[in-house]
């Protein structure tokens, strides 16, 4: 019997202070601030008197008020670590809702210190997007069109092309050698790379090129400018070579070949083996040899290029006019600049057409 009754004057004492803890001294007044990144929001918090204005000092017995936050169906709780001590502060905070609340431990007199709480449910917008990136998958048979580009097997001439949409500028992407984790740059992108409106199209406005690179696997970090990061984004940069010629169209580039000193060729590549493309041909150069006559500079391809042939037209100075190049034996060179082992050399002796051009056998 002593031990029941000393139980229930325990309770009896227990629930007092749970009654008192309820009579909180102070009113709190919530307001927030959008975010303009995933992580800047702002719970603004006061202690406040009756009529709504801010205390500068706590009220009398009131010691160690703090804030905190936890998510609505979390028992996680978050504290601030600020102690109130006057007028108002602030919690920065990722945009959600969230139980917010004030609590302090209130002087109780003789039955010491009890914990006061008063909280309430807020929600912290924002604008914000979190950023999405991938690389494209296709490969772009012309510079000007979207995709990626392979690289010539002796330097770095390989594109990839990064799709990135939302978050907030500046984007900041870092590639890395996949193999050895080395940086190769970093980048920066204050605003939009481009300004195209189709997609299709390498200039597409959501669009990021990444030239240069070399042969292998690379990996692309990307990270806004509200500081939130990507994912790895890995992408391969092939090899490729020029393509395999497969004919040659030599003739005259006047009707009255007896006064014609310049030679039309017609270079055809063979689409089966290897698309030729635009973006090789920065790389590639061309010479030809007069036998007798003149031998050529290593010059770049014209810029009348197709997918599958491209035509040129060279003056021989030497000659005055066809006859005098008539029967001469023409050697036609193409390489890759600085890939000796992609030089190509094709000799044929130079006709008279018997109807529009001389066509070389392969």
């Amino acid at each position: 019997m002593k031990k029941k009754l000393q139980f229930l004057l325990t309770m009896m004492i227990f629930c007092a202070m749970l009654t008192q803890a309820q009579n909180v001294p102070f009113n709190v007044r919530f307001s927030t601030s959008a975010a303009s990144c995933y992580n800047n929001g702002k719970i603004v918090y006061a202690l406040t008197d009756s009529e709504g204005r801010a205390l500068d000092t706590l009220p009398a017995g009131l010691s160690q008020v703090r804030i905190y936050y936890r998510l609505p169906n979390s028992d996680t709780i978050h504290y601030s670590g600020w102690y109130y001590t006057g007028g108002q502060d602030t919690l920065t905070i990722n945009s959600g809702t969230y139980v917010v609340g004030v609590e302090g431990l209130l002087d109780n007199g003789s039955n010491g210190f009890v914990r006061v709480d008063t909280q309430t449910v807020m929600t912290v917008t924002t604008t914000y997007r979190k950023p999405e990136a991938s690389a494209l998958v296709q490969t772009a048979a012309y510079t000007n069109y979207a995709g990626n580009m392979p690289t010539v097997s002796c330097g770095n001439s390989g594109r990839v092309q990064l799709l990135a949409v939302d978050g907030r500028f500046p984007y900041t992407v870092t590639v890395c050698d996949h193999s050895t984790g080395d940086t190769l740059r970093t980048q920066i992108f204050p605003d939009y790379q481009n300004h195209g409106s189709y997609a299709d199209e390498a200039s597409y406005r959501y669009y990021y090129t990444f030239d240069s690179l070399g042969a292998g696997t690379w990996d692309f970090y990307l990270v806004d400018g509200c500081g939130y990061g990507l994912p790895r984004i890995t992408q391969n940069v092939a090899v490729t070579g020029l393509p395999k010629v497969t004919k040659l169209r030599v003739y005259s580039s006047s009707g009255n070949f007896a006064d014609s000193n310049v030679v039309r060729v017609n270079v055809q590549f063979d689409k089966t083996v290897e698309p030729y493309s635009a973006y090789m041909a920065q790389y590639a150069r061309y010479r030809i040899d007069y036998e007798g006559l003149e031998s050529k500079e290593w010059r770049p391809l014209p810029s009348n290029i197709r997918e599958d042939s491209f035509v040129l037209y060279d003056t021989v100075y030497a000659a005055g006019k066809y006859c005098d190049i008539w029967n001469r034996k023409i050697t036609f060179e193409y390489k890759l600049e600085g890939c000796e082992d992609w030089q190509k050399t094709m000799a044929f002796q130079y006709l008279r057409p018997d109807e529009r051009y001389y066509e070389k056998d392969t």
